[in-house]
């Protein structure tokens, strides 16, 4: 059998990339068969930067294909060829041509090698000229030079100005690091870094300041994570410090009944379990029953026993509910030992690479995701950030029972903006009319968190999105319908800035004695 090498994987994976909706991360993951670590990291970051710099390397391709338009497989090869040459400086130029050429044979283009050999080699020779021509793109047309959108450009250039933009596109642009949480369910710092220490891992530490002193732990170099006696014995979880501010604004306390909105695959989750020390009720809730078997192997492996894992509309058992007043309370929904969670639409978050969360382990390959962006046709992936043209009822049936939860975690879908490094082909995704779809689904889920919510209790909104649309507004809109609310906190985090993923984070306290929403909701 002939052993597959990383070029050749690579140019696979992002065949089918042309031909299916999910995401690059899941591709790769799922082609790449065992390879030593250093063919691993080429693979991944033949993809990841040939799917980043796409827009770039078309451009380039065009300015010596004399108009021809390429078939899919030249054209994936051609931005091969030319990523390693000016972006993948460890790679030399013949090198670059010589097994770009070789591939296409391989992948039947080989009556195209010629053509292939002229125009790598051609680019080898204005080398020079050809760099300066990438430096006057990025400061005259930075969509084109950086390698997004022109709209999502134009958008962020009008908020933020031309300097947050240009590091924002960089910033985009660069591979992103791998971050560790240390779980003190199962240990502490101190010896987590003992172990890794003799499991040859480099680490570095991470001070932000909503963490907590020695809680994450930049990894530098490891071996592959799940081939860790410290991964597999639960003792860290991958995710970006960025999504730790959710949960220090919810500030979770031991004994507590908390509810976790879109709670998979458990990166907030068991981090709300860890900080009330297994104790309480934690209900986690996801619509996706592939993403809650994840949530259910992470609490596994971290040692959390404290979640009850819900999809809408599942029951709930031995869920204590507050006393009405009523001298005879009726059984909710006919159960007098059940609690149902009430339904609403199936927003949920996709799989990430390695949670922008990928949370867990995959965060590791490069990806987080909190939410989701859109397919390659526009629109958002069934079931992943979308209502699928259907929306919840703004009175469900949890208006009609007494509200039950201490805190409440809505960390909602959105456009992902703020974690674009981690999710490769997001830019290429998204798509400006989602952000106002995305909105509506927010609005949604903020309703419903709210009806959950005993008087004094707390409602922490989160997403991992830059949009004005699906932070300050929708948390302005959600006031204007819930004057029982107020809102105690907000925050955003962005690279410039932070040096982490983008995030926001709203927190809300339910007044005293109110109902805390309108009779409507739109």
């Amino acid at each position: 059998m002939r052993i597959q090498k990383p070029r050749e994987i690579a140019a696979r994976v992002l065949q089918q990339r042309e031909k299916a909706a999910d995401y690059v991360e899941n591709l790769l993951e799922a082609g790449l068969p065992s390879l030593s670590p250093a063919d691993r990291s080429l693979c991944q970051e033949l993809v990841y930067g040939v799917v980043r710099r796409q827009r770039t390397l078309d451009w380039l391709i065009a300015r010596k294909a004399e108009g021809r338009v390429q078939k899919a497989t030249l054209q994936i090869l051609l931005r091969l060829g030319l990523y390693q040459m000016f972006w993948l400086h460890r790679v030399p130029d013949h090198a670059a041509v010589n097994e770009t050429v070789e591939l296409a044979r391989q992948l039947g283009c080989g009556l195209q090698s010629g053509f292939i050999n002229a125009l790598l080699r051609g680019y080898a020779r204005e080398r020079e000229e050809t760099r300066k021509l990438l430096d006057e793109l990025k400061a005259n047309q930075p969509g084109l030079g950086y390698s997004h959108p022109d709209w999502l450009c134009e958008r962020w250039q009008k908020r933020r100005g031309a300097d947050k933009l240009r590091h924002l596109l960089e910033w985009n642009n660069t591979p992103p690091e791998t971050f560790a949480r240390v779980n003190t369910l199962r240990t502490d710092a101190g010896k987590l870094l003992e172990q890794w220490r003799h499991e040859d891992v480099e680490y570095d530490f991470v001070q932000r300041d909503w963490l907590e002193e020695n809680l994450v732990f930049e990894l530098k170099s490891h071996p592959p994570l799940t081939s860790l006696p410290s991964f597999q014995k639960g003792l860290f979880y991958v995710q970006d410090p960025s999504t730790l501010l959710p949960v220090r604004e919810l500030d979770p306390q031991p004994g507590e009944t908390i509810l976790d909105l879109c709670a998979a695959p458990g990166g907030k989750t068991t981090y709300i379990a860890q900080l009330m020390h297994n104790r309480g009720q934690l209900v986690a809730e996801d619509v996706d029953s592939f993403r809650l078997r994840l949530l259910r192997d992470n609490c596994a492996r971290l040692g959390v026993s404290c979640v009850e894992m819900a999809a809408p509309g599942d029951e709930v058992p031995n869920l204590a509910r507050p006393h009405s007043g009523l001298a005879h309370e009726p059984p909710l929904f006919g159960d007098s030992d059940r609690v149902r969670t009430p339904p609403h639409p199936p927003f949920g978050h996709p799989l990430p690479p390695s949670r922008g969360e990928r949370d867990g382990v995959r965060g590791a390959a490069g990806g987080f995701r909190c939410a989701t962006g859109a397919q390659n046709s526009g629109s958002l992936p069934q079931g992943e950030g979308r209502s699928e043209g259907k929306h919840a009822d703004p009175n469900p049936p949890s208006t009609l029972r007494p509200p039950r939860f201490d805190r409440v975690l809505v960390d909602a879908p959105c456009s992902n903006t703020g974690v674009m490094r981690r999710r490769v082909d997001l830019r290429w995704r998204v798509r400006p009319e989602e952000i106002d779809r995305l909105r509506s689904a927010q609005l949604e889920l903020l309703h419903h968190g709210a009806l959950q919510i005993k008087p004094a209790g707390v409602l922490v909104y989160s997403t991992c999105s830059l949009e004005p649309e699906e932070n300050g507004e929708v948390v302005k809109e959600f006031l204007a319908g819930h004057s029982g609310f107020k809102l105690e906190a907000e925050r955003e985090l962005s690279p410039f800035a932070d040096g982490v993923d983008g995030a926001y984070v709203a927190k809300f306290v339910k007044r005293w004695g109110e109902a805390g929403m309108v009779s409507s909701h739109s």
